[in-house]
């Protein structure tokens, strides 16, 4: 299995992480809220969980992408922060680039960052952007808030639904069907 990550020189940001197990299938994109401390080497919780979502349903591998790049696992401080500190150039691009292998039906992305991502992320811009890219955008819940569920605490058996991007009546379905 191939690992990895992409981090800032002080690695206070990631911009993604990566599992690979099958270079030759699709890819599972997952967008949370921030990073954790998961790394090249090690799973957190939420990576192990989305690995395994992404294994089981027949993914070739999991990347990890966030609305926002800085590592920081207390909200509140999250909350006190510029934007431009929890959300870099260097990410945007990340952002952009997982718009461009879905468009190319090399991934599908499933949206996972609740509701402080909702509030903190640049979720206007990134939902327009998969729009014009003609890219569907799914999730496993959508919260009261209409904000994309966490992946922890969801069945593996929970199937994609529809988040945004392009509008639910020219919607696609996933490059990997459920079972």
């Amino acid at each position: 299995m191939a690992n990895g990550a992409l981090f800032n020189e002080e690695r206070t940001h990631r911009q993604r992480l990566w599992r690979i197990w099958d270079a030759d299938a699709p890819l599972l994109i997952v967008v949370g809220m921030n990073p954790s401390q998961a790394d090249e080497i090690n799973n957190d919780n939420t990576v192990e969980q989305c690995q395994r979502r992404a294994q089981r349903r027949g993914y070739g591998g999991l990347m990890m992408l966030n609305m926002q790049d800085v590592i920081e696992t207390d909200s509140r401080k999250l909350r006190q922060m510029p934007a431009e500190h929890r959300c870099t150039a260097a990410n945007s691009a990340e952002l952009v680039a997982a718009l461009d292998s879905a468009q190319a039906e090399h991934a599908d992305i499933l949206c996972a960052w609740g509701g402080l991502g909702q509030r903190y992320g640049p979720i206007d811009w990134f939902t327009a952007e998969a729009a014009l890219r003609n890219v569907t955008l799914f999730c496993l819940m959508v919260n009261a808030d209409g904000s994309p569920h966490h992946p922890l605490y969801v069945a593996y058996t929970k199937d994609f639904e529809w988040f945004g991007g392009v509008v639910l009546d020219e919607a696609g379905q996933p490059l990997v069907p459920a079972e």
